[in-house]
């Protein structure tokens, strides 16, 4: 296979948990840094806006990659807007079903991507089954192109505690590095502000140079379509790692910090009726 002079390169911190309460899960996320870049004899350049993370708006279906970028990023786009649109499923269908489905588009169109331009890359898929407090399920899955091979799994989705689901890229090593900090301190690492928490340090951190910008996240609850969820940091607003100056109406997403606390875009501050989770 040969390489193109320069192309998207393999920038990325990839994570997604699940969120558990005393009925069990309760919330799925996935999570991304926003830097990719370009190589090709020596590194090019990077940019901090890239867009890593993708949500449903009319179903529960969210995704995140990580790898080559150019690929899954038009793919994604497509998928969601035929998602969104109803073309390929609707709600009543199975989790492992919208898989297939979802699958098999990736497949069929990369089979028509031009083989220079082929480099590895993974996808995390993430559905709810069902829209009910007690029984809806969260499914997770992974479909990856490694050296020239197509990889297909279905992730295990705790349901004891808020735990980590997988984590992938080059900031591997670094969040494994945080996760230990984090798990060992009062903090803890088994809650979504304990693992978000990590992650957001991991990348500010700078340890993987190949990570970077702000964090982007997209979510499902038990109820509802996918949510994307803006980030404040500094008195600073960001959605899919994009910074924002002004929105016409902040209240139509959810907002969260470094601290996954519940945000007022508006006032910049912490909500009022929101828990706070101090860092110790």
């Amino acid at each position: 296979m040969k390489n193109p002079l320069y192309y998207w390169n393999f920038m990325t911190s990839l994570i997604s948990w699940v969120s558990v309460d005393q009925r069990g899960p309760s919330s799925l996320y996935i999570a991304s840094d926003s830097r990719i870049g370009w190589v090709g004899r020596s590194i090019l350049g990077a940019w901090d806006v890239g867009r890593k993370t993708f949500a449903a708006t009319n179903q529960p279906d969210i995704f995140g990659y990580c790898g080559d970028v150019q690929f899954p990023t038009m793919v994604l786009s497509q998928i969601v807007a035929l998602i969104d649109s109803y073309l390929i499923f609707d709600n009543t269908v199975e989790s492992d079903e919208r898989f297939e489905k979802v699958s098999s588009i990736i497949k069929t169109s990369y089979d028509k991507y031009p083989d220079r331009f082929k480099n590895n890359f993974t996808i995390i898929y993430g559905n709810r089954l069902g829209e009910d407090d007690v029984k809806a399920t969260f499914n997770v899955y992974e479909i990856s192109w490694n050296n020239a091979h197509w990889a297909e799994k279905k992730l295990i989705v705790p349901s004891d505690k808020s735990s980590i689901i997988g984590v992938y890229g080059s900031g591997v090593d670094v969040i494994e590095k945080f996760k230990n900090i984090f798990g060992k301190s009062d903090f803890g690492i088994d809650t979504s502000r304990g693992i978000f928490s990590a992650f957001c340090s991991a990348v500010e951190s700078g340890e993987d140079g190949n990570s970077g910008g702000k964090p982007q996240t997209v979510g499902l609850y038990k109820i509802g379509n996918s949510r994307i969820f803006g980030f404040e940091s500094n008195r600073s607003l960001w959605v899919y790692g994009l910074p924002i100056d002004q929105l016409f109406d902040v209240e139509k997403i959810e907002w969260r910090n470094e601290r996954f606390e519940r945000v007022d875009a508006r006032k910049m501050a912490v909500q009022a009726d929101a828990q706070r989770h101090p860092l110790r």
